[in-house]
């Protein structure tokens, strides 16, 4: 009787420990699979973190390349063209402000200079924001003082010309164009300016389009 008896508590301690290495090795396997959840998360907010800064840069990037072409619609229009130091027409003395460095202005035709915007016909036969073709190119490289790399792609659509009030339609488009100027009660110009900026200057990862409607003021 002795002996069954010790024999059945011979049983009963191999069962219990059969029963928790059973447990502990379902608590491992559920350990395991709550780390490897953990770091698939872990992984996809640093790729998500990644994505949303490349985006920033690519944002900033076209901002910082429409506003500075923006910028120039006004000058080249008053002056009726660009620098000489561009391939312009206009001498670079009469020219109201130098161009902002990494500015690059399209010549399609290849003569005269770079494209006027204010009097030259645009590239397109039709409006497409979408289907833009390239006027101007703005690319810094500003990584040893400011940490970015800013490459942006910018076009520009001249939109209409309205005459401001006393002057007559037929003087509104001008002679020579909006850029030469209304005559008498002066006018205003409206552009398109779309821009396509592209992280760490090529855009492999990320880019981003934005776009304003510019107005020139006609003076003369």
């Amino acid at each position: 009787m002795n002996r069954h008896r010790l024999r059945s508590q011979g049983q009963s301690q191999d069962q219990r420990h059969g029963y928790a290495l059973v447990t502990a090795i379902i608590f491992l396997v559920l350990l395991t699979l709550v780390a490897l959840a953990a770091i698939r998360g872990t992984g996809m907010e640093v790729k998500s973190g990644s994505n949303n800064a490349l985006r920033a840069e690519a944002f900033e990037a076209s901002e910082a390349a429409r506003t500075q072409v923006g910028s120039l619609i006004d000058r080249l229009c008053r002056n009726g063209g660009w620098p000489a130091a561009i391939g312009g027409q206009v001498p670079n003395a009469a020219f109201t402000a130098a161009l902002p460095a990494g500015i690059t202005i399209n010549n399609r035709d290849g003569v005269n200079g770079p494209d006027n915007w204010c009097i030259e016909p645009d590239s397109e036969a039709t409006f497409d924001p979408n289907a833009m073709d390239t006027d101007a190119i703005y690319r810094r490289d500003l990584r040893s003082t400011l940490g970015v790399q800013i490459n942006g792609e910018v076009a520009v659509r001249r939109l209409h010309t309205s005459a401001g009030s006393g002057t007559g339609q037929a003087q509104a488009a001008g002679y020579a164009g909006a850029g030469i100027g209304v005559a008498g009660g002066g006018g205003q110009t409206f552009f398109y300016v779309r821009s396509r900026g592209m992280e760490r200057g090529d855009g492999a990862e990320a880019s981003t389009d934005t776009a304003a409607v510019y107005r020139y003021v006609v003076r003369r």
